[in-house]
């Protein structure tokens, strides 16, 4: 039986393509650096964001963009704009299932999720109408999302080549040495517990973060006796296992312990 299903109009395919992207990949929407993925105006309302490239959402992304590609008509326009229009649609939508689903960027560049916060953070200290409190806020939200951000990266990368790594490792230094961020730290001893605070400055933007926070201190002698009395047996710490080559300020994490107990 033929398929008599009516095909959408071309501009509301475009639209649906060009607000997926802005909403799921801000940061490489709102950039030229990645020609793979088209400029999105919804991806500037979600500068705060990085990018989700769970290998379950890059599967999400390649379905769904080869849904809209299957909806765009084969034949050719008599309208000359419309027919330009159609083939530069079809030629963004393969590109982005080149580079995703055929070469799978995501798995093999490591620049990529090096880039994407760098260009996140870029585009949020840019914006000309928001104010300190917005920026900082959404730094915040960045810098919150990052440590999670690079872990994926580890999983999601099989082998990337020497090079490409030697190039990250180039990006990583140069945007250090571009953003020129210190970090104060402010620690006072308290009865078990340290009360820090911490700021982060950019000598070009300013105060970036203004947090306070507390870090509680047990020795081993109280642990035991807190999970003794929790029905908890044989009490066994791991320290140490944090070391650095260089004597300075770490932080609390040097100091950390693993505890291994057993409960019946």
């Amino acid at each position: 039986m033929k398929n008599t299903k009516k095909k959408r109009p071309l501009n509301l395919i475009a639209s649906d393509y060009f607000n997926y992207h802005g909403r799921h990949l801000p940061q490489q929407c709102a950039s030229d650096e990645f020609y793979f993925l088209p400029r999105s105006e919804v991806a500037t309302e979600h500068l705060n964001s990085l990018d989700n490239l769970t290998p379950e959402k890059i599967q999400d992304h390649n379905r769904y963009v080869l849904n809209l590609l299957s909806e765009i008509s084969s034949e050719e326009q008599d309208n000359l704009e419309e027919e330009i229009d159609r083939v530069l649609l079809k030629q963004s939508m393969k590109s982005f299932i080149r580079e995703f689903n055929d070469s799978k960027v995501w798995r093999n560049d490591p620049t990529l999720y090096v880039k994407i916060p760098i260009f996140a953070m870029d585009q949020v200290l840019s914006q000309r109408d928001s104010t300190p409190d917005q920026v900082k806020t959404n730094l915040f939200l960045l810098f919150a999302q990052i440590p999670s951000f690079l872990s994926l990266a580890i999983k999601n990368l099989h082998f990337p080549s020497e090079l490409s790594l030697q190039v990250v490792l180039n990006m990583t230094q140069d945007a250090i040495h571009f953003h020129n961020i210190v970090v104060c730290r402010r620690r006072e001893l308290g009865e078990n517990i340290i009360y820090s605070r911490e700021l982060v400055i950019s000598k070009r933007k300013g105060l970036i973060r203004d947090a306070t926070y507390c870090t509680h201190l047990y020795s081993q002698k109280k642990l035991t006796t807190m999970l003794t009395s929790a029905g908890f047996s044989a009490v066994g710490f791991q320290k140490d296992f944090v070391s650095h080559k260089k004597k300075g300020d770490y932080g609390c994490m040097t100091n950390r312990m693993i505890v291994i107990a057993d409960k019946k």
